[in-house]
């Protein structure tokens, strides 16, 4: 009755919250890997920033918005200025205001739609 239904709903709530917080460990021991190269971290964040925006995942909003929430976060405190304008790295890593670069492509341990990173809760 209804109390079954409730805690499958519960259930389904904690495998939610179990992915969203194990996905967000993953991205974060990515980001720390690639501490020395702010380039890197600067495309694999775009390339997150694609992956979980809720308008890419439809249907599953309420699932990737707490990981695209974090993912901007990140963004805005590694690339952006106090003014909310972008930084761009110079070739000598350091921060220069300017346009931002062009995210590099083709990175190769980043998720996309569809693939095991950005897979339904259940999945894993």
């Amino acid at each position: 009755g209804d109390a079954a239904a409730a805690d499958a709903a519960a259930d389904e709530d904690s495998r939610l919250e179990q992915w969203i917080q194990l996905t967000v460990q993953r991205l974060a021991g990515d980001l720390e890997r690639l501490r020395a190269e702010p380039g890197e971290r600067r495309g694999r964040l775009r390339q997150w920033q694609r992956t979980y925006h809720p308008d890419k995942n439809p249907g599953r909003a309420h699932e990737v918005l707490p990981i695209f929430r974090w993912v901007q976060a990140r963004w805005d405190q590694e690339f952006r200025t106090g003014d909310g304008s972008e930084m761009q790295q110079s070739a000598h890593g350091t921060a220069s205001r300017g346009p931002a670069a062009a995210a590099p492509q083709g990175s190769s341990s980043g998720a996309r739609p569809g693939s095991r990173a950005a897979a339904a809760p259940g999945s894993f």
